[in-house]
């Protein structure tokens, strides 16, 4: 008579067949899905430098990025933050898409900031000026020793965050942490990588061996031109 099931043994078998299969596909799987972040944080990063070029183009190129909060009325610039201004002005749908995919965001303990508060960082000005960055002529586009710096390199923003590793929407690039909630420092969140935006309109994904064969600045505010930015001044994921 021709047997109608699986011996125990032929079961076991069996199982730890499968059990070996899903241990080597699930490396591939899990980096995949890691790409696939990546991939849809840069994405977010192109819609965001497109937005700002975009309301740039509104203001006499200049770039708005306070540390205040005010209500965004569309007459004060420098009293709103940089993500706010761009979702209340339609430049950009929701928050969501200028958030890195790999940094948190805090339902709860914000100490009363908002979602603004919890994205991408940008390169920001002190609170006490209000004329924002202004890249007409060559502001900021020489380093402190009169040297061109072209905006291919001239960094705006990056994926960052804050010691609870919650995106900070104000970058702070000379720090290598912070605990300051709506401020962060750049962070290699990509598997070793960081996706930064540039004032010409690029977003990029950049690792430390691309850093430092070609160094990246930002505009440094009190001196009116551009610092270059430390890669030894970041965190990593661990």
């Amino acid at each position: 008579m021709k047997r109608q099931s699986f011996t125990l043994v032929e079961m076991l078998t069996v199982l730890a067949i499968i059990m070996v299969l899903a241990g080597l596909l699930y490396p591939a799987i899990t980096s995949s899905r890691t790409t696939a972040r990546a991939a849809a944080c840069l994405s977010n990063q192109k819609q965001v430098i497109t937005a700002i070029n975009m309301a740039m183009n509104a203001s006499n190129h200049r770039f708005y990025s306070p540390a205040y909060t005010g209500t965004d009325n569309g007459a004060d610039d420098a009293k709103v933050r940089w993500t706010a201004r761009l979702k209340n002005r339609k430049y950009l749908p929701e928050y969501e898409v200028m958030r890195c995919t790999e940094v948190l965001f805090p339902p709860s303990d914000r100490d009363g900031l908002g979602d603004d508060a919890f994205t991408f960082g940008a390169v920001n000005h002190t609170d006490t000026e209000t004329k924002g960055f202004d890249f007409r002529g060559t502001k900021f586009l020489k380093d402190s020793s009169k040297n061109d710096v072209p905006p291919t390199k001239l960094m705006l923003g990056a994926c960052s965050w804050n010691t609870k590793r919650q995106g900070g929407a104000l970058l702070v690039p000379t720090s290598a942490t912070t605990d300051d909630k709506a401020k962060g420092t750049v962070v290699l969140a990509h598997r070793g990588a960081v996706n930064m935006f540039f004032l010409d309109g690029r977003a990029v994904g950049l690792n430390v061996n691309e850093l430092t064969a070609n160094p990246v600045y930002y505009p440094s505010y009190g001196d009116s031109c551009a610092a270059q930015f430390d890669k030894d001044k970041h965190t990593t994921i661990k």
